[in-house]
């Protein structure tokens, strides 16, 4: 197995098939031949032994190719054999190979690829380079939009992008889901503009996120056209580099030019807000952070995992609420 594995990682390098080629099996009996060969099986053997084959995790031996994105709609529109060959993410799809999704499903995902957000699964099969994410997969889609859909797909469609930039991603797709973050970390922060440049590009275009469009009575159904425009070429170049640098002036493309800046401040006011009336209550934490024991204004009782938030002095945003709830199953606000 070791030798075959590294056979299949040193060929293009070694070119093996091309001696074979050139020379044929008449070659093997120059002796000149043999050293090569011998070389090249050895190099082989130990490359494929040090990539973990037969105990360890296989490692990535070359770049994973990005997919393209199919609609919801247009998957039934294939074959029946290469529907089935549609990557699914965030969600569940019947007949489909993969649904790399935290989602409960009949057959639960190999150990090593599961996650608590979506985007972490992607993310943990890209980097181990499991079959769902190669080929005979062309295709990636998802039922719906939202923060952690959008950060899995993304990952899926430019992995190389995805992958330099792992541990962001992973923290915007759980404030999207979870609104689990940490604003004393700077990576916190940066993902939380992240999440912030993609409410304001969704309202702007569509409505509110969790919103619908109430003159639209088939406004769920519809939110599914949002993919067209996340999956643009400039709106993914636009997230590419809110990645690098979410203030440079390269983001304000035409795609990308929303003001996201009321909002971001809206949350870090609100976070701090959140964070006074913990520390009120002698409980720790950072800002967003969980709730902790005490008589304050945000409360937990582990027993039946549930936070109690308030009464504060005003109304706050769902993210620095909802991050109150680490360790915790239920939020009651007052």
């Amino acid at each position: 197995a070791c030798l075959l594995y590294g056979v299949g990682s040193l060929g293009p390098t070694w070119q093996l098939h091309e001696i074979m080629a050139s020379r044929g099996t008449e070659a093997f009996g120059d002796v000149g031949s043999w050293p090569v060969l011998v070389i090249c099986l050895l190099a082989a053997f130990f490359v494929g032994a040090a990539s973990g084959f037969g105990g360890g995790s296989l490692k990535p031996t070359s770049r994973v190719e990005g997919l393209e994105f199919i609609s919801w709609r247009d998957i039934d529109k294939l074959p029946e054999a290469e529907q089935s060959r549609v990557l699914v993410t965030d969600c569940t799809r019947p007949g489909a190979r993969w649904c790399l999704t935290h989602h409960r499903q009949s057959r639960p995902l190999p150990e090593g690829l599961r996650g608590d957000a979506s985007t972490d699964i992607m993310l943990n099969a890209l980097l181990a380079r499991h079959e769902s994410v190669l080929p005979p997969t062309k295709q990636v889609s998802c039922n719906h939009y939202d923060v952690d859909g959008f950060c899995a797909v993304f990952a899926a469609l430019r992995p190389a992008a995805a992958l330099r930039h792992e541990a962001l991603l992973r923290a915007t797709a759980m404030i999207g889901d979870f609104r689990e973050m940490d604003l004393d970390d700077p990576e916190g922060n940066h993902a939380l503009k992240l999440c912030c440049w993609l409410n304001a590009l969704e309202k702007r275009d569509f409505w509110r996120p969790f919103g619908k469009n109430e003159l639209d009575a088939q406004a769920s159904v519809h939110d599914q056209d949002k993919w067209g425009l996340f999956t643009r070429p400039e709106v993914l170049d636009a997230f590419e580099a809110m990645l690098e640098d979410p203030e440079a002036p390269d983001v304000e493309n035409n795609a990308g030019k929303v003001d996201w800046h009321p909002e971001h401040e809206r949350v870090c006011l609100d976070a701090a807000l959140v964070r006074a009336a913990r520390q009120g209550g002698g409980a720790g934490g950072g800002a967003g952070g969980g709730a902790g024991g005490g008589a304050g204004l945000v409360r937990g009782f582990e027993d039946v995992g549930l936070v109690v938030v308030g009464p504060l002095e005003r109304p706050v945003h769902y993210y620095p609420l909802f991050g109150a709830t680490i360790g915790y199953d239920v939020l009651l606000s007052m």
